[in-house]
């Protein structure tokens, strides 16, 4: 008689243990895709911008989920990887205006909106465009760190990194890579402890670019974002601005 008792308590405690699990995989599960799509969206004047213009033919490549900018004489080539949890269409005014300085730019959409999901999607990218030459690979903020990293790796493929806001963690100071960070002077997301402890990473001769009066959110075209800064000038006085210098400092 104990016997049967124990096995039946063993079985109920089975039991609820098994509930238990299930109950936190659901609320797991719940949490994450709550996380996920909990993000910033592209303002309309960013959904404007992925149009062909005279200079830029904007195409969609659905079978890798991403969007080309191709200016019509193509001097470079970039890849970007958009902000966590930011729509990768906001980055479309930015993007477009480097096609409009002849720099061929692909921007793919992430897995869940976040580069940390998605580490590798340049990969099948960059050979879409054999003719292009000197390639880049740029990102804001989560995503500019993890294009550090990618490019870290394939360091052969790529002659520059740009770092929107954004700092490696991994140590790219022994690499022939032209770097450029740009950020702006009123950006309060941007750790700024971290982003100066990651400038010891840089090769010797990185290019640094603070804008005056702009903010975390402004190089993409997706509005306020949590905790930051005030910006001091337009949305599209930062994105020209970062596009000028950065043009400047490559000699295209």
């Amino acid at each position: 008689m104990a016997k049967r008792e124990n096995k039946s308590n063993k079985k109920k405690k089975l039991l609820i243990a098994l509930i238990i699990l299930c109950v936190l995989l659901v609320g797991g599960s719940y949490s994450f895709y709550a996380y996920v799509n909990d993000y910033y969206h592209a303002n309309p004047s960013a959904t404007r911008a992925i149009q062909s213009s005279g200079n830029v033919d904007v195409e969609i490549i659905d079978e890798h989920d991403a969007i080309v900018f191709k200016p019509k004489i193509i001097k470079a080539g970039l890849i970007f990887y958009p902000g966590a949890k930011v729509e990768h269409t906001a980055y479309a005014p930015l993007l477009h205006a480097f096609a409009d300085n002849g720099i061929l730019c692909i921007l793919p959409k992430l897995k869940y909106n976040m580069a940390l999901f998605d580490q590798d999607a340049a990969s099948s990218l960059r050979w879409l465009y054999p003719e292009v030459n000197k390639w880049y690979m740029s990102g804001h903020s989560m995503g500019g760190a993890f294009a550090a990293r990618y490019i870290l790796n394939h360091t052969g493929e790529y002659d520059g990194l740009i770092l929107m806001a954004a700092y490696p963690t991994k140590d790219l100071s022994n690499t022939d890579l032209t770097v450029i960070t740009v950020y702006g002077s009123e950006d309060k997301v941007l750790n700024m402890d971290k982003y100066k402890d990651g400038l010891s990473l840089m090769p010797k001769d990185f290019h640094e670019i603070k804008i005056d009066g702009g903010n975390h959110a402004f190089f993409g075209n997706y509005g306020s974002q949590a905790k930051d800064g005030e910006p001091l000038i337009t949305n599209e006085e930062q994105i020209q601005t970062t596009v000028d210098n950065v043009i400047s400092i490559l000699g295209i």
